[in-house]
C-alpha cells in the first residue's frame, strides 16, 4: 500500500523518461510539461519545462526573471550541428524584432558555438538562473552561461513565443 501512496518519480514521452522534479541553484522545480519536437513526421527530441510553479501563461514564461529549466532528450540518430545552430536562429528570428536580434547577436554566436553534432540519447539542458545567465549542460557536461536575462527571454521564446518551434510542443511545455 505504502507502493501505492508515493507519487511518480517521472513521466514517459515517446519512450524517454522526463523527471516531474529536479533542483536548480538550490531550487526545486516541477515538470512544468513536456512533449515531442517533430520535424515533419521526425521525431527529434523530448523538450520539457521546469518552473518553480506551475504555469501555462507562454508570455509569463518567457517573462519571469526566476529559475527554470529546458530539457531536450534526443531520440533522433543524429542533428548536426549546422542544423542544430540554424533552427536556434530561425527560432529566434521569428520571435524577436530586428533591433533585439541585434543586440543579442554576440550572445547568440556565443550560444550556437557551445553545441556539438547531437545523437540519440543525448541529453541538452538549459538552465536559467537569475544572475548568473543561462548554463548549456551537455550530457552532464558544462559547455558555458551566456549571461542577461533578456537572452533568457529570446530563448525560451524559441518554444513558447507567438511564432513557436512547434505548436504542438509548446502546448505540450505548458501543460496544456
Amino acid at each position: 500500500m505504502l507502493i501505492l501512496a508515493m507519487p511518480a518519480l517521472a513521466i514517459e514521452v515517446a519512450g524517454v523518461e522526463v523527471s516531474d522534479k529536479i533542483t536548480l541553484g538550490g531550487e526545486t522545480l516541477t515538470l512544468n510539461g513536456a512533449g515531442v519536437r517533430s520535424k515533419f513526421i521526425v521525431k527529434v527530441y523530448v523538450g520539457s519545462l521546469y518552473l518553480a510553479n506551475k504555469q501555462s501563461n507562454a508570455q509569463a514564461v518567457i517573462d519571469a526573471d526566476v529559475e527554470s529549466r529546458i530539457g531536450m532528450q534526443f531520440i533522433y540518430s543524429k542533428v548536426e550541428k549546422k542544423k542544430t545552430v540554424a533552427a536556434w536562429n530561425e527560432g529566434l528570428k521569428k520571435n524577436l524584432d530586428a533591433a533585439t536580434l541585434a543586440s543579442l547577436k554576440p550572445r547568440i554566436a556565443k550560444f550556437n558555438a557551445m553545441f556539438p553534432d547531437l545523437h540519440e540519447g543525448d541529453h541538452v539542458t538549459i538552465d536559467y538562473i537569475p544572475g548568473k545567465g543561462t548554463e548549456v549542460v551537455i550530457n552532464g557536461t558544462s559547455k558555458g552561461v551566456v549571461k542577461g536575462a533578456d537572452f533568457n527571454r529570446a530563448l525560451k521564446s524559441i518554444w513558447l513565443g507567438k511564432k513557436p518551434v512547434t505548436s504542438d510542443l509548446k502546448k505540450a511545455m505548458l501543460g496544456k
